[in-house]
């Protein structure tokens, strides 16, 4: 009788374990179902990141290209400003 008890305690206990373990199997596939979802979803993205990436580098590129020449033309403005002074003096002083 003892055996039986324990008998049944064991089997109650292995189908516990069975069902804890049949969870647990259905909860892996799921989240590997959500890992493949989302490799893929990073595969179909990938390029697209990518490409935004090098177009930012890009924009980065010009941006400096940019104020390199705005500091050029700041440069050329005050070389102008500096020569019309001057005409402006050498005028001033033939006309004295």
């Amino acid at each position: 009788r003892d055996a039986d008890s324990k008998a049944r305690e064991l089997e109650n206990h292995l189908f516990k374990n069975t069902q804890e373990k049949d969870k647990l199997s259905s909860m892996i596939k799921m989240k590997n179902n959500e890992y493949d979802e989302l490799r893929n979803q990073y595969a179909r993205l990938e390029p697209e990141l990518r490409r935004k990436a090098e177009m930012e580098i890009s924009l980065q590129e010009q941006q400096n290209h940019i104020v390199g020449m705005a500091a050029d033309i700041e440069g050329y403005e005050r070389r102008l400003k500096a020569q019309e002074q001057e005409l402006e003096r050498e005028k001033n002083f033939t006309n004295e």
